[in-house]
């Protein structure tokens, strides 16, 4: 990218914050939301503390308590280990009976940065500390000031297949009505923290489930009801689909931006 076509965007982007303009920020749990939401429709936006994170273990319990410990243990290399997250770990599954599902990555054995404080937490794209180090003091600079904007909307999802409170094995049915309550309770719970912090902030929390789930079994969550002024709650389906295949997240994503930010 050319020096002016950074400069460009980097103008965008203070415009845009400086605006009256609502301000979209991903709080994880993975990478997703940066990569086909926030990628395609605010291409302007830099990288955020939490878009390239993986953290489905813990979710909105670590992003409350990083932010009520204003992002302390971030800050140098011996807040970091590097090590192999139980997402990857060889030894965190012994033994797999024939009705359970393992949550693990194919890629077993790999090693990430996990900082000391958050353990759960996996800085799985980060190769190289120092690089690290110095991009997220910039992305915890801006993440202060983001919080206190006063037309903030953040974006959240959780996915059926990852686990949830180190479960790394599942049913065969991967436990999804128990992660749906789980990942219910912690948006209700996030937003009234997050409300004590930013009065008004609102939150997109979304469930990602496989592009062909049956739909008609998620009508007894009754999710508009649960939906307020400040916290909606969505189910998406797009994953599962081919590698390559990008109608059904591009559809849903799509359909996410028309409804809420258009």
């Amino acid at each position: 990218m050319s020096v002016i076509k950074q400069i460009l965007i980097k103008i965008l982007y203070f415009k845009n914050f400086y605006s009256k303009k609502f301000l979209v920020v991903s709080l994880g749990s993975g990478c997703d939301l940066k990569l086909f939401f926030i990628n395609k429709y605010f291409n302007y936006y830099p990288t955020e503390f939490f878009d390239y994170l993986w953290n489905f273990d813990k979710g909105l319990e670590y992003v409350e308590n990083i932010i009520s410990n204003d992002f302390l243990g971030f800050e140098s290399t011996s807040d970091f280990i590097l090590k192999t997250h139980k997402k990857f770990d060889p030894n965190l599954i012994s033994d797999l009976s024939p009705d359970k599902i393992s949550l693990q990555d194919k890629n077993i054995g790999a090693k990430h940065y996990v900082p000391i404080k958050y353990q759960e937490l996996n800085f799985m794209h980060y190769e190289d500390i120092n690089y690290l180090l110095n991009s997220f003091s910039k992305k915890i600079y801006r993440f202060r000031k983001i919080l206190k904007r006063k037309n903030i909307y953040f974006i959240y999802y959780r996915q059926f297949d990852e686990p949830i409170l180190s479960q790394y094995t599942n049913e065969l049915d991967y436990e999804v009505d128990k992660k749906i309550d789980f990942w219910i309770n912690e948006s209700k719970n996030f937003m009234e923290f997050l409300r004590n912090k930013n009065i008004d902030a609102k939150m997109l929390t979304l469930f990602a489930l496989p592009f062909n789930f049956k739909k008609e079994k998620l009508n007894k969550y009754e999710l508009d009801k649960l939906s307020s002024e400040f916290l909606n709650f969505e189910f998406i389906h797009y994953k599962l689909a081919e590698q390559n295949d990008r109608f059904y997240v591009e559809k849903e994503m799509s359909r996410l931006f028309n409804k809420y930010f258009q």
